[in-house]
């Protein structure tokens, strides 16, 4: 075995470090991307998502584009969100879902990405010893997806000053609530600050603030903030009745179905407190 010094590149990241500080980038990459389809004199934006764009569409004469092109631009993207591109990863996803059968309008947003790109290459992770705290912090799309109303969850955890974990992922439930849509949302950056904490204590560092299971994951709902104070709350008791009528309604078998509708019961008996107090 070889010892090669400190590393400096690995898989298309760039790493330097210093006594103080590591900055992770994929400068060299995005740049590559860019020339490879084309994008590399396009004009920039300021955000990779048009928000006003409808990706949607039901009409039979908008022309397809080249699925194989497309399906290379948007895997290159992916690989570029999931290391050390978390702002383009809300965007990224959102063009991933019509890969299979892209049409103009799709391609018209990859090239989007591409075109916040442009100026915005250099961009990466500094992660320096100036903070040991491990913050995590979560937000919902409300009813985003147009074509089944369902909502995206996104989160993202911060140590040592920088992003170290983020996800966009769309729920598998239809939210009725923007309450209900940012709860679901809280309790996926719950199960990953679990995680999280279990990863750090194997790795015995000491965070500088309490991290406790579902701790340290931030939203700014106030419904969804007075549901986590108050365990009974009314929003939290029917958040939870409501998908367990989903279970109920997937469930065949018997011992099953009577362990649920237990459970059912005392989610009645929650919303019964909840409407007293």
């Amino acid at each position: 075995m070889k010892d090669l010094g400190k590393l400096s590149y690995f898989l298309g990241v760039s790493v330097m470090q210093t006594k103080n500080e590591v900055f992770q980038e994929q400068s060299a990459y995005t740049k590559a991307l860019l020339s490879r389809f084309g994008m590399d004199n396009a004009n920039s934006v300021a955000t990779p998502v048009d928000v006003n764009a409808d990706l949607v569409t039901t009409s039979d004469e908008v022309e397809e584009c080249d699925k194989d092109f497309n399906q290379s631009a948007v895997g290159s993207l992916l690989y570029l969100s999931t290391r050390t591109r978390p702002d383009i990863t809300f965007a990224v996803n959102n063009v991933a879902k019509y890969c299979s059968k892209p049409l103009k309008n799709h391609w018209t947003d990859v090239k989007r990405i591409f075109r916040y790109l442009k100026d915005t290459s250099e961009l990466g992770f500094l992660y320096s010893n100036c903070s040991d705290e491990c913050v995590g912090y979560s937000d919902a799309d409300w009813a985003g997806d147009r074509s089944d109303r369902k909502s995206t969850s996104g989160y993202c955890f911060n140590l040592s000053n920088s992003v170290i974990t983020w996800r966009s992922v769309k729920q598998s439930c239809v939210a009725l609530s923007t309450a209900e849509a940012e709860y679901v949302a809280l309790a996926g950056a719950a199960q990953e600050a679990t995680w999280l904490k279990q990863l750090l204590d194997d790795l015995e560092f000491k965070t500088g603030g309490p991290m406790t299971p579902g701790g340290p994951a931030l939203s700014s709902h106030r419904s969804v903030i007075s549901a986590l104070i108050a365990p009974t709350h009314l929003i939290s008791a029917l958040i939870a009745l409501t998908h367990l009528i989903d279970a109920l309604a997937s469930l065949s078998h018997c011992s099953h179905l009577i362990d649920a509708l237990a459970s059912l019961f005392s989610l009645l008996s929650s919303l019964i407190v909840a409407f007293k107090s």
